[in-house]
């Protein structure tokens, strides 16, 4: 996991987002799946001023405001999300499906696509279809495509004849994932929900009212809570420093009894 509640209290935070899987079988982080790698690439020290170069807009131009500054990059690969159906009670994730292939755009909002896997015949039929064409080529079919599609005008032939050659065009929106109980579509939060007993009453009202007010129970920390982490890491730095002088203090205290 990239962020740790345990870090919390050592003024630690991470800078990729949301949680993140290391050490997957897909090459897809960016770094080797070593601690050092982890400490320098995922972890951010309150305590360590260097490290709010991240608030540099040289680091962060496309950075939404309200976000954390550490915050410079989507996380390449995020968790397996998760769902809360209300009405049953019950939490719920989206299962893997085999021969699938997932993604999500950067932002919790965002709804998670699929596809066939690329080593499926339907993707291997694609590429070849696409070398089969110059680039010009390729791109006039894209532009008619697009054209059709912001007209009105796409039919299902257009659609298909399409996706003959272009992968993008496979991905398919999965807003929301149906409650495998009442099949209603579930409502998405984040890794540190916990579904309370099925006979919680109040549990349940709690998290009602929490989702209606934008919660999404995410590890990442607010814009407020990074500036009051900033602020304590301040007066912890203030009071460590005072302890040393007290510390040398005591030291010459000593000695200077051992003289007497």
């Amino acid at each position: 996991m990239a962020c740790r509640r345990g870090d919390r209290a050592k003024f630690i935070g991470c800078h990729v987002g949301p949680s993140a899987i290391r050490g997957c079988s897909k090459d897809c982080c960016p770094y080797p799946d070593t601690p050092q790698a982890l400490i320098t690439n995922e972890r951010y020290d309150y305590l360590d001023s260097s490290q709010f170069k991240w608030d540099d807009p040289v680091f962060a131009p496309n950075r939404d405001p309200t976000q954390p500054s550490y915050i410079f990059r989507p996380c390449r690969n995020p968790y397996r999300p998760k769902y809360v159906c209300l009405d049953c009670r019950k939490s719920f994730k989206l299962t893997w499906v085999g021969g699938k292939e997932y993604r999500r755009m950067a932002g919790f909002a965002q709804p998670w696509e699929c596809r066939p896997a690329r080593d499926s015949k339907e993707m291997i039929e694609v590429g070849r279809n696409r070398q089969r064409l110059s680039w010009n080529a390729f791109a006039s079919i894209q532009a008619e495509y697009n054209a059709k599609k912001a007209d009105g005008t796409l039919t299902e032939e257009d659609k298909r004849e399409a996706k003959r050659c272009d992968a993008d065009l496979w991905w398919i929106p999965l807003d929301r994932l149906r409650c495998p109980g009442c099949g209603k579509d579930g409502i998405p939060v984040g890794p540190t929900f916990k579904a309370p007993k099925m006979d919680d009453d109040k549990g349940w009202v709690q998290v009602r009212k929490m989702l209606d007010e934008g919660e999404e129970f995410s590890y990442c920390v607010t814009v407020e809570e990074e500036n009051e982490a900033k602020l304590e890491a301040g007066r912890f730095l203030a009071r460590q420093k005072n302890a040393d002088r007290w510390e040398v203090e005591k030291r010459r205290r000593a000695e200077a009894l051992k003289m007497g």
